[in-house]
């Protein structure tokens, strides 16, 4: 049985998914800001795109690319309903958010070649 000051977070959390909704699944931060969403977009975008190099560094291998090319698609669309709750002025259009995205989050590519071709490189026959 799980502690008692955890029941209800529980509980909302089974609501959700519960309710069969086709929306989004619930952000992490659902009580508090993100931690680095007061800051500009340009410094948001410069750690994203690091979390982003740091994850297809180790998960971009040759059959894994639609996977990671679907981690950056869910990001893009955290960071845009992140953006939104900033403002109570503008709201911003996925058009925007296409570009702030292309500058920011550098696109998937294979950076490991396959098995065989890495060790031919080191043992060459």
């Amino acid at each position: 049985m799980p502690p008692p000051s955890l029941l209800p977070e529980r509980a909302k959390v089974a609501e959700f998914y519960s309710a069969g909704s086709g929306t989004i699944p619930p952000l992490p931060w659902q009580t508090f800001p993100p931690p680095f969403s007061h800051e500009p977009i340009d410094e948001q975008g410069r750690r994203l795109a690091s979390i982003l190099n740091g994850h297809y560094a180790y998960f971009s291998v040759p059959t894994n690319l639609c996977a990671v090319r679907a981690v950056r698609h869910h990001v893009k669309v955290r960071w845009y309903l992140s953006l939104l709750r900033r403002s109570q002025k503008r709201k911003l259009t996925w058009r925007r958010m296409n570009v702030i995205v292309k500058k920011h989050l550098p696109l998937p590519t294979v950076r490991h070649p396959w098995p065989e071709q890495r060790f031919l490189v080191t043992h060459p026959r």
